[in-house]
Formats: C-alpha cells, sequence, structure tokens
C-alpha cells in the first residue's frame, strides 16, 4: 500500500515545546500514534492561545473551527520525558477552509510530520463561513 508523504514546508512560523508524558507511551515504548495526534491537538491550542485566539473563538467571538481531516508521517521514536518542538504552518487560506502543517523536532532532528485540514464555522448559524480577517491579518 502506498504511503501517503507529506513535504516539509519552507517556514513554519509558530513553535511550542511539549514533553512526552507516561500517558503518551504505547506497549512499544515509545510516543504512540493516537497520543502523537493529540500531541498535535494540544500544540495547536497552545500557539493559537499565544496568538490570542483558541479554537472556539477564531477572532470574531463566534467563529470555530473544526478539523476535517488529518495525515501523519512518523518518521523517529520519542521516548517517555523527552522534549520535543512542535512548529507549525497556517497556509492554504480558501475562504472557509485552510491547512496546519506541523513539524515536530527533538534535538532539532525531525520525528515527524503532520498536517490537518480545518473548516471555520459560524455558531450563530451552525454553518461554514470565512475565516475571520482577525486571523487573516496575523498570519498571511
Amino acid at each position: 500500500m502506498a504511503k501517503i508523504r507529506l513535504n516539509e514546508q519552507k517556514n513554519y512560523n509558530y513553535s511550542t515545546k511539549l514533553r512526552a508524558r507516561v500517558g503518551d507511551i504505547n506497549y512499544g515504548g515509545h510516543v504512540g500514534n493516537v497520543e502523537l495526534i493529540g500531541l498535535l491537538h494540544q500544540a495547536r491550542v497552545d500557539i493559537l492561545t499565544q496568538m490570542g485566539f483558541s479554537e472556539t473563538n477564531f477572532g470574531n467571538n463566534k467563529t470555530v473551527i473544526i478539523m476535517t481531516d488529518i495525515v501523519v508521517n512518523y518518521i523517529k521514536e520519542i521516548f517517555i520525558n523527552e522534549e520535543f518542538v512542535v512548529e507549525i504552518n497556517f497556509d492554504n487560506f480558501e475562504d472557509d477552509e485552510f491547512r496546519i502543517y506541523y513539524r515536530i523536532l527533538k534535538n532539532g532532528k525531525l520525528t515527524s510530520l503532520g498536517e490537518t485540514g480545518m473548516v471555520t464555522i459560524d455558531m450563530t448559524t451552525m454553518k461554514r463561513t470565512a475565516v475571520p480577517k482577525e486571523f487573516l491579518t496575523i498570519v498571511e
């Protein structure tokens, strides 16, 4: 079966440090695949918070973001208590959707790449809505 191969982006404009916790470790003794996806979610939340946003307030007090897809390429293992950096780039904005690209580095070496598709929803109408200009002015 063919593997979906992600490519590193030219730029990753935001980053956060995380540490592998005991609950992130699988029976193989390293961070498990499901847990890594959870760590990507944590990194996304941390970075949005640093930027003054959240998944439930994407800049205008009524827009939320929802993940539509995810791909992760696992390259090297991360073990318990190891620190690593998750770098993020927001790109490919198209009206009510965009992509988030993730690069995970441990000791400066690539351990994983990830990519998520996101859509923006107006919680007052429960319909898709344009990415708020409050967010776009910061990331573009």
